[in-house]
């Protein structure tokens, strides 16, 4: 499912990126460190170091950023809103398996079953759906980590998730009440690009070292992670081991 573009100055966030970084040094910045991190040598741990190391360079890039030119508007987003969370979120593999392992190690059974559950619900009404099919069961489609109005992976949350934010939360409902989830956003679009860059240069980087990459719906990968056993692993020897 294609996600929404946010808009700044009438302008998708996507276009503006590519018309004003030729050359995307927070992609560059992040690929030298996950590289770094995979020439000390392919394994679970340096597998599992991806993720969190790339989140922890993209927050220290924001905050430099707004340390330097502070935004004029803050973030409406609260706990307890979560219009945004009736996407389907994308993510790479390193994403994948650190929310896997994260799962792994807090869920509980009946947390594991509840949340089995809900990738079923939810693969089968989007499977094989057009992006116009699936809007029309959108609400019927949260994201399978919302629960009990927040986030059961929180701390392990997705770049995309941590990206996503809005400036005025009449427009989040506006879009989640009109099944028009692509309608611009008031957002604070350097957020999007340090997110995304850096997500794009740690994919780029394990791509390279022969692992694979690329970019999947969130509920079937997590359905592959926790059906597959050794997901982990098979990463680390550049099997395919999440199929889009």
């Amino acid at each position: 499912m294609t996600q929404r573009s946010p808009v700044s100055d009438g302008k998708p966030y996507r276009e503006e990126v590519e018309e004003d970084h030729e050359e995307d040094l927070v992609l560059l910045v992040a690929k030298d460190m996950a590289l770094a991190i995979l020439e000390r040598g392919l394994t679970r741990e340096t597998a599992m170091a991806l993720a969190p190391h790339g989140l922890a360079l993209a927050e220290r890039m924001m905050e430099h950023f707004e340390a330097k030119e502070p935004p004029s508007k803050t973030v409406a987003c609260q706990a307890g809103c979560y219009y945004c969370c009736f996407y389907q979120v994308i993510l790479t593999p390193p994403e994948a398996l650190l929310i896997g392992d994260y799962i792994d190690g807090a869920f509980s059974r009946r947390d594991k079953e509840d949340l089995k559950g809900r990738i079923s619900h939810v693969l089968a009404l989007t499977a094989g759906k057009s992006r116009q099919e699936r809007l029309e069961v959108w609400h019927d489609t949260p994201c399978i980590f919302l629960a009990e109005g927040g986030c059961s992976v929180y701390a392990v949350r997705p770049f995309v998730c941590r990206a996503w934010h809005s400036l005025d939360a009449s427009h989040c409902k506006q879009a989640f009440d009109s099944r028009y989830p692509w309608q611009g956003t008031d957002c604070h679009v350097h957020r999007y690009h340090i997110f995304e860059s850096v997500r794009a240069g740690i994919n780029t980087a394990t791509t390279d070292f022969g692992c694979q990459g690329g970019t999947m719906e969130m509920a079937k990968t997590i359905d592959q992670y926790l059906n597959r056993g050794n997901a982990i692993e098979a990463w680390i020897q550049g099997k395919p081991v999440f199929v889009t």
